[in-house]
């Protein structure tokens, strides 16, 4: 990142998420039906995943486990970091797509295209807690580093809309470009970047 150069070529099944362990030290990537576990020492992939129709991917805060979502069998793979094998599968909502965890590792939370919705889910007990209404076509979504607000893209309305974490209500609706699909914050929080597919831009 120093000089915005190549340094490597990981080849991999299938890219449709991508996520690094707290410490830096593995980066999961989920594609075609797997999940590949890469090691940053070496950028070669040390163990691969069987996760259906893998599209998002979040590590816990502590790095120990790895979530993974399924969007067309709607299933939340959960994966054990130290032996990468899937110790858990949850039923979720209908094309799940984007998937974010909070801070403190408590919360995770997913975007489900087809419901207009985004899923709340008890780590400790791996339960959907309750659901939120959003825009139309959630994609991606981000939780704040303060882990006080969720940013979640909305596809086919041009649109994120805000959640507040505390109340699990959507307190605003933010226009941004056509499609958008990945969301990401500044480490401070004090800006949210959204990628627009559609209009290729970045709001």
């Amino acid at each position: 990142t120093k000089t915005n150069t190549v340094v490597a070529t990981v080849e991999v099944n299938g890219i449709e998420g991508i996520a690094v362990s707290p410490d830096g030290k593995k980066v999961y990537v989920t594609g075609s039906g797997y999940t590949d576990v890469i090691d940053t020492e070496t950028n070669k992939v040390i163990a691969t995943v069987e996760t259906s129709e893998s599209s998002g991917v979040v590590v816990s805060p502590d790095g120990k486990k790895v979530y993974v979502t399924s969007r067309l069998s709607g299933i939340i793979y959960i994966i054990d970091a130290d032996t990468n094998t899937v110790v858990a599968e949850v039923s979720g909502g209908n094309y799940p797509i984007g998937i974010d965890i909070s801070p403190d590792g408590a919360m995770l939370y997913i975007a489900n295209q087809d419901d207009h919705n985004v899923s709340v889910m008890d780590t400790t007990t791996s339960i959907i807690k309750t659901t939120i209404s959003v825009g139309n076509g959630p994609w991606s979504l981000a939780v704040t580093p303060d882990g006080e607000k969720i940013y979640v893209t909305n596809y086919f309305d041009d649109t994120v809309s805000v959640i507040d974490a505390a109340t699990n209500t959507v307190t605003d609706t933010i226009s941004v470009g056509d499609q958008p699909q990945s969301v990401a914050f500044k480490k401070s929080g004090s800006k949210a970047y959204v990628a627009n597919s559609g209009s290729n831009t970045v709001s």
